[in-house]
């Protein structure tokens, strides 16, 4: 080799050093990055990423999407919006890592982000919640019956970058006697956007024999002067008489209004003995047994209790009913 080529080689060699090797590692790393902004944007998610406000070109791809999915701000309040200036994007791209001379602005010279919204009404958010309340009352057993209490208006939500979601829960995990709230979570892209608290009534029902008219105490029990309702009660309450069974061969205890719910203490057996009625009255000593006339000074079904005058000295003793015109003196 001559002198001159000599000279040649090393003069290409030191530019090369100077301005760099266009295919050389460093050459790769400065992609072009052309950003054009756009003069609105519509927010669907809870973030404000750069994709939303511009569209980017680099023949980059995963370049490209790491850009776009660089944060600018959080979306604004519904009603309001947002403004970037394309000075200032340049601004984050190069804080977010890329070199001056690779990126390139486009478009609008700023742009302004509004919130997208979408409407929830009260029956998709019902939708989900009555389900659950179904499920906790059949768990509860009986005739339960749910009504809402809180009044719901049409609900403004983000749509969100990627769902919308409606996720239920019963709060603190019981269910009262009298009440059940249910706790709305509005998830935007997997995040808790707001909760809306539901309060719903629960309303317990049963079968009670219910008086027809006025029912005077010691008239028998049937079908002339009762029927059958489904009434509501007080969580807890199991006192009414649901069954014609179980009056059957009873009588009022007392006067009964009309339209009354039969209770167990409304409930008497029937007199055997009646007040004035002369008996005969027995009473045991061991083996020996006496018998003599009374007369009774009450009314008494049978195994009832009543007094009774004897009428051969007068003496007022206690006697239980043992069969119509029998009283027995208890030991």
């Amino acid at each position: 080799m001559n002198t001159i080529s000599i000279a040649m080689l090393l003069l290409t060699t030191a530019l090369h050093a100077v301005v760099g090797t266009p295919d050389g590692d460093e050459g790769r790393k400065l992609v072009r990055v052309v950003v054009h902004c756009k003069s609105e944007a519509m927010i669907r998610g809870s973030e404000i990423l750069l994709s939303d406000v511009a569209t980017i070109d680099t023949p980059d791809a995963e370049l490209g999407a790491r850009v776009g999915d660089i944060r600018l701000a959080n979306r604004p309040a519904l009603g309001f919006n947002r403004v970037f200036p394309s000075a200032d994007i340049r601004r984050r791209l190069i804080a977010s890592g890329l070199q001056a001379e690779q990126i390139e602005m486009s478009g609008a010279r700023e742009v302004v982000a509004q919130p997208l919204a979408t409407t929830l009404k009260p029956a998709d958010i019902t939708a989900v919640t009555d389900p659950v309340m179904r499920s906790l009352v059949a768990e509860q057993g009986g005739e339960v019956e749910f009504e809402l209490q809180t009044r719901l208006g049409a609900l403004r939500v983000p749509p969100g970058r990627y769902d919308l979601a409606l996720r239920p829960r019963l709060r603190d995990g019981q269910v009262r006697a009298s009440n059940a709230i249910i706790e709305v979570d509005v998830l935007v892209d997997e995040q808790v956007y707001k909760t809306l608290p539901l309060s719903y009534r629960l309303r317990h029902f049963t079968y009670s024999l219910t008086t027809t008219r006025v029912v005077k105490q010691d008239e028998p029990l049937n079908a002339s002067n009762l029927r059958l309702d489904r009434v509501e009660i007080a969580p807890g309450t199991s006192m009414n008489i649901s069954s014609f069974e179980l009056v059957d061969g009873m009588v009022a205890s007392r006067d009964i209004a009309n339209n009354r719910q039969i209770r167990t203490g409304d409930l008497a057996k029937p007199a055997l003995i009646h007040k004035n009625d002369l008996v005969t009255l027995i009473a045991r000593r061991g083996r020996i047994q006496v018998s003599t006339k009374a007369i009774a000074l009450e009314d008494a079904p049978l195994d009832g209790r009543l007094r009774v005058r004897n009428l051969s000295n007068k003496k007022i003793s206690y006697a239980v009913v043992h069969a119509s015109g029998i009283a027995v003196i208890q030991n």
